[in-house]
């Protein structure tokens, strides 16, 4: 098992969500997106209002997010065979560079199903 203090650091290397064969499972919940980015979607044509829900808060950080939609496969942005509409356009939000944020997350995300590539990520000693 890898060292407590390894999973709080980012990785060196971690699968390419286009690439990495766990079938979207990150996106079956859809992403959390900051006000800010949500508006650079809408005001740039990357996105609609009606592909997010929202806004809620955010307990954990006190914050106000929205949340990406859902539709029949998980995240209204799932292209049809694999990836993400808003990473291919650059849009990427911050979450889903992030998370996740700690080792409680991890752990978190591990047991609900959404994060099979943990094992493959490459940490620097």
């Amino acid at each position: 098992m890898a060292s407590p203090l390894l999973a709080l650091r980012p990785p060196l290397a971690a699968p390419d969500c286009r690439t990495y064969p766990c079938h979207e499972e990150c996106c079956l919940l859809g992403a959390d997106v900051y006000p800010h980015e949500r508006e650079r979607m809408l005001r740039d044509g990357v996105a609609t209002e009606d592909e997010f829900a929202g806004p809620y808060d955010d307990n954990d950080e006190r914050e106000v997010l929205f949340r990406t939609g859902l539709g029949p496969r998980g995240c209204v942005f799932l292209m049809p065979t694999r990836g993400c509409r808003l990473h291919v356009a650059g849009y990427k939000p911050e979450v889903c560079r992030l998370a996740p944020r700690d080792a409680a997350e991890r752990d978190e995300m591990r047991a609900d199903g959404i994060l099979p590539c943990h094992a493959s990520w490459k940490y620097d000693r």
